[in-house]
């Protein structure tokens, strides 16, 4: 059967997916506003743009794997924006609606009652979609192309080169600059790791990367038995050798980071690697390659464990920060508890967690450090469900390997599989996905194990294909015309309105403050600062009642944080 040249829409796809992987690590994991604007905005350009030339050409394709789970994660995400109707969203959303109608009756006022999302930050969970959306369909139209061999190669080579200079450089950045980003910049944790905030998404991401080479290295490896030659005499054995030295490398420097959660992700990715090379032979493959690949792999592992630093041994053995772990599971838990089928608004878990905290007062949590719990709580059994469903079909599709499929692009699967099994492990105990380069890495994982499934055999109508391009340009233009932190811009007219001298200045600037806050919280109901200042507005203009009821409903909000606690109380009164 001859297969059809892979489109020119599959490997823009794949280009920039890869790309975006590559660079995303450098700017702090791309975890800023604007980084994450910019990933984004990349992202759902070239996914317009392949899907345009796929309904010019006609050739559009994707994986052979169903893509229903992430169709409906999307439709989830942006079904949390569509505002409810209170008897609908109590039931749906109990938590979601208990934000958004409070008890307080100051409060249900300035919200105005009536219909609301889902989400507890609408803005937030729109761009949470915008970025899932770039990523997944990036990732499926990338799939074709990572079935062949020769692009999946190239494509890998990419991720290892860029991988293998982030681990460089971040073992010279941790001798040379201690704990201070690029030599100058501090930053609120204890651990940070090269261009990383924390040592645990340093490692996330080069653990990703090092099994995704190893499966790279394997692949050429058999490939080069399959011609009937031994690997080491082949003229692949120069680039075998490279792609292992890259992988050992970068799993070196993740376990240099002294990062729990990446080794143990490192050692459930490696051991899966051996387990698909065994299912492998089983399933009817070359038995006599299966010793040779076993023996590589066995090779980089005892290489691996030589070279471990001892202090990583002494760390692995250290329980030191579990508790937050343990009290962040329990108290997400609880979040996800209120509503439980939906949700509470996908990236809205920074806002709707507070409520549900317990200890740790001094402490801003934004994350739940647990993907799953996250998930859980942000989307609800229906999220967390869809999500499992996609992995489940991602790897059991991609264990039995589709046809045409060359050596190369199923050694490359492999590794992405065991990447992905690492990620899984790893997010049990941390957040990489809510990293936008992790998720970026995690996509091309998922691409790669996609590829080595096979390509869908008929391609995307030209309708559906330029449909599909109108609605992502639809859903660019929405993320880029949300406001760049009203919250900041609100606090700004609060500040304004105390510093005001004269009686006709004061008026004026307290009105602008309780309008900016009010749109603000009408946007966010449960920011509590924004709370607790429009509650300081009322009280300037001698609205002592409304005042004591918005800072009682402020502090309900977050009732752990001393500070704003203290800050409420002379209002309460």
């Amino acid at each position: 059967m001859v297969r059809p040249e892979t489109s020119p829409s599959s490997l823009l796809a794949l280009a920039v997916l890869v790309g975006i992987a590559v660079v995303s690590p450098w700017p702090f994991g791309a975890v800023q506003p604007w980084a994450i604007l910019a990933l984004t905005t990349a992202g759902l350009l070239a996914a317009a743009v392949a899907l345009g030339l796929g309904a010019w050409r006609g050739d559009a394709r994707g994986p052979a794997i169903p893509l229903w789970p992430l169709v409906g994660f999307v439709a989830l995400g942006l079904g949390q924006l569509l505002p409810l109707p209170p008897a609908v969203h109590s039931v749906l959303a109990p938590g979601s609606y208990a934000v958004w109608h409070p008890a307080e009756p100051a409060a249900a006022t300035v919200l105005g009652g009536g219909s609301s999302p889902v989400s507890l930050d609408p803005d937030s969970t729109l761009r949470s979609v915008a970025l899932v959306v770039s990523l997944g369909l990036l990732a499926s139209l990338a799939a074709p192309a990572f079935s062949r061999s020769r692009l999946a190669a190239a494509a890998v080579t990419t991720v290892a080169a860029g991988g293998f200079l982030l681990s460089a450089y971040a073992i010279f950045a941790r001798a040379r600059f201690g704990t201070l980003l690029y030599g100058h910049i501090p930053v609120p944790t204890v651990a940070p790791f090269g261009p990383f905030v924390s040592k645990n998404h340093f490692a996330g991401y080069v653990v990703m990367a090092a099994l995704l080479t190893a499966g790279l290295a394997l692949g050429l490896a058999d490939n080069a038995r399959g011609r009937g030659r031994d690997w080491t005499t082949s003229s692949r054995a120069g680039v075998v050798v490279l792609a292992m030295v890259a992988a050992v490398a970068m799993a070196l420097a993740g376990l240099a980071s002294l990062s729990r959660g990446g080794g143990i992700a490192l050692a459930a990715g490696a051991a899966s690697l051996i387990a698909l090379l065994v299912l492998r032979a089983r399933g009817g493959r070359r038995r006599r390659g299966l010793l040779p690949s076993v023996v590589l792999a066995g090779v980089l592992g005892l290489v691996l464990v030589a070279l471990v630093p001892p202090e990583t041994h002494v760390r692995m053995r250290s329980l030191s920060g579990a508790s937050l772990r343990l009290d962040t599971w329990r108290d997400g838990s609880r979040l996800a508890l209120s509503s439980p089928v939906v949700g509470s608004g996908l990236g809205a878990f920074h806002d709707a967690y507070p409520r549900f905290k317990r200890g740790h007062g001094l402490l801003r949590v934004e994350h739940a450090e647990n993907d799953y719990v996250e998930t859980l709580a942000e989307t609800g059994l229906v999220g967390l469900g869809l999500v499992l469903a996609g992995g489940a079909l991602l790897l059991t599709r991609s264990l039995r390997g589709g046809s045409g499929v060359g050596g190369v692009a199923r050694g490359v699967g492999m590794g992405a599989l065991a990447g992905l099994v690492a990620l899984a492990v790893h997010s049990a105990v941390d957040f990489n996905l809510r990293i936008p380069s992790n998720a970026a890495l995690a996509a091309v994982l998922a691409s790669a194990a996609a590829g080595a499934a096979g390509v869908r055999p008929r391609p995307l109508s030209r309708r559906v294909a330029a449909v599909l391009g109108l609605l992502v340009i639809a859903l660019l233009a929405a993320v880029v015309r949300l406001p760049t932190e009203p919250w900041l811009a609100a606090r700004e007219e609060a500040r304004l309105a105390g510093m005001a001298t004269t009686p006709e200045s004061r008026g004026l600037r307290r009105g602008r403050a309780e309008v900016a806050l009010t749109r603000l919280l009408r946007r966010r109901p449960a920011h509590a600062e924004s709370w607790l200042m429009l509650a300081g507005v009322r009280a300037a203009s001698a609205d002592r009642v409304s005042a004591a009821s918005l800072a009682g409903h402020a502090v309900a909000l977050d009732p752990e944080r001393a500070a704003l606690r203290e800050a409420a109380e002379p209002l309460r009164r």
